[in-house]
């Protein structure tokens, strides 16, 4: 089961305790994957369509406790992925949907209209605009894996309901984005410091677990890569200058001017010759009197030099 599916399972599980919060991600699930059904010879009703049968449970849970209401559950197979079912919830309140629908601030006139926009009179509370997304989430959400990046997104038809949706996220001191997404939008977070405040937020506490481990251990893995590599090039550094010492300094013997040099630079090139892979502070350890790093450098360089003089000559 991937990530973003076990995140979706456990906000299904959680169920909000205040009426408000209960109505507020109500209303998100009717905004995004609802409709208003009039059925011939009977009450109209809400529907309310899903593919996750814990949040099938969760939507006639909410419709209960929140409307009082009836519900109906259907399931249905899709017709181009036989393995998938959909879940077709109807929720038939007592009042006229129409009345419900006006008490969730989610209508306009006498049409619902889906993509309308947020019903800001129900978010007047945190825990209202934090209930609101969770079910927005759970209707349209979908989370990539920590371990690959770190994306979280929310995906919509409307562009006028994305653009709420953004005010939403932001008014929740997330940093987000919209952007279009054919055949639709979708508002996205990509920072992992973000996604945690929006999992804590929606009460996914497992999940913001999962992910911060998941962050410790790629900040662990990334701090040793880099030691790693800068490990690996300054000795890759170290080789090659040991290398070009070496062959300088077997020039200028070949050609007899080693002998006729002050015997601080004969010393440290019969090092360099004696021990090929050592570095220049390993080689001024070795020296009678030892001397710094800096001072066989600049020893070093001289040698080189000479041998360059010595092949332009």
């Amino acid at each position: 089961m991937s990530f973003s599916q076990l995140t979706k399972n456990e906000l299904a599980r959680f169920m909000p305790s205040q009426p408000c919060c209960i109505r507020s991600e109500l209303a998100a699930f009717l905004v995004f994957n609802g409709s208003l059904e009039k059925r011939s010879g009977k009450r109209a009703c809400l529907s309310v369509l899903t593919e996750m049968p814990d949040t099938a449970r969760k939507i006639v849970t909410l419709a209960r406790k929140g409307l009082g209401a009836e519900t109906e559950v259907s399931v249905r197979r899709k017709e181009r992925l036989q393995k998938n079912l959909t879940y077709l919830i109807r929720i038939i309140p007592y009042q006229s949907a129409v009345e419900v629908l006006a008490d969730l601030a989610l209508i306009e006139g006498e049409s619902f209209r889906p993509f309308w926009g947020i019903p800001w009179r129900l978010l007047a509370t945190d825990c209202c605009r934090w209930s609101f997304l969770r079910g927005a989430f759970l209707a349209r959400g979908s989370l990539t894996d920590p371990e690959k990046s770190y994306h979280w997104e929310i995906n919509i038809d409307d562009h006028y309901l994305g653009q709420d949706l953004l005010k939403l996220v932001e008014l929740q001191k997330v940093k987000a984005g919209l952007v279009e997404r054919r055949p639709g939008f979708i508002v996205y977070a990509k920072s992992a410091d973000d996604i945690a405040t929006l999992l804590a937020g929606m009460s996914a506490y497992s999940a913001v677990l999962a992910l911060e481990n998941i962050r410790v251990v790629k900040d662990v893995r990334n701090t040793v890569n880099r030691q790693v590599n800068c490990e690996t090039a300054n000795l890759d550094k170290t080789v090659a200058a040991a290398l070009t010492q070496t062959m300088a300094i077997e020039r200028l013997e070949s050609s007899g001017k080693l002998r006729t040099l002050p015997a601080k630079l004969r010393n440290l090139a019969e090092l360099r010759l004696e021990h090929p892979s050592a570095s220049l502070r390993e080689l001024g350890l070795l020296l009678d009197p030892p001397a710094g790093k800096s001072t066989v450098a600049h020893r070093m360089r001289r040698l080189v030099k000479i041998a360059e003089e010595l092949d332009s000559s």
